[in-house]
């Protein structure tokens, strides 16, 4: 048996359609997170995970997901409202112990512990999402915030341009909540 490999040194990107906003202090990054998080462009928050100056995982919440995958159990009801996780479908227990609140309340604890966790060496929160106008999660609907370099990627798909009409009122409602020019959405870190 042959084989052959193939091996293209140029870097690609990951299917990803980033969105930066750069700030001036780490406090004015989360209440923007919360604030878009909390909102209607957000229909269900999978994840949030805290990482340090290494990438080690400093805390996470359980992790959900929009498709029933093995096992799943679907979040309904008061709690799943509650945490914005409604619709998800259990995926994983948390790695971390102790863990993170699921959903929005995991976003708020962050944000009500910022300076804590941030002396203990929280360099990244990714917070995975369901834009609503989109309907799913997949892998680049994330909001990332970056405390070291103060921006905030509120990242989706690429291929969510094809859908003209979501696509722009996406970035047209985001870029309001936030208070930026939609143009400075589009723009490259």
């Amino acid at each position: 048996m042959k084989f052959r490999i193939l091996y293209f040194p140029e870097p690609v990107d990951c299917t990803s359609d980033p969105h930066y906003v750069h700030y001036t202090s780490e406090k004015e990054m989360m209440n923007d997170v919360i604030k878009v998080c909390e909102s209607h462009l957000v229909k269900a928050i999978c994840s949030v995970r805290c990482y340090d100056e290494d990438d080690h995982l400093l805390l996470e919440s359980d992790v959900f997901m929009p498709n029933k995958l093995a096992g799943g159990r679907l979040m309904t009801g008061p709690y799943a409202k509650k945490h914005k996780i409604e619709g998800l479908y259990f995926y994983a227990d948390a790695e971390t112990k102790p863990s993170l609140p699921p959903g929005l309340t995991g976003v708020k604890y962050v944000a009500q512990h910022l300076e804590e966790l941030l002396e203990k060496g929280m360099k990244e929160l990714i917070i995975g999402v369901v834009w609503t106008y989109f309907n799913d999660h997949n892998c680049s609907d994330y909001i990332t915030a970056n405390f070291n370099a103060l921006y905030v990627d509120y990242c989706n798909q690429d291929w969510y341009r094809s859908d003209e009409a979501n696509y722009r009122k996406h970035i047209l409602e985001l870029a309001a909540l936030l208070g930026v020019h939609p143009n400075e959405l589009e723009n490259e870190l």
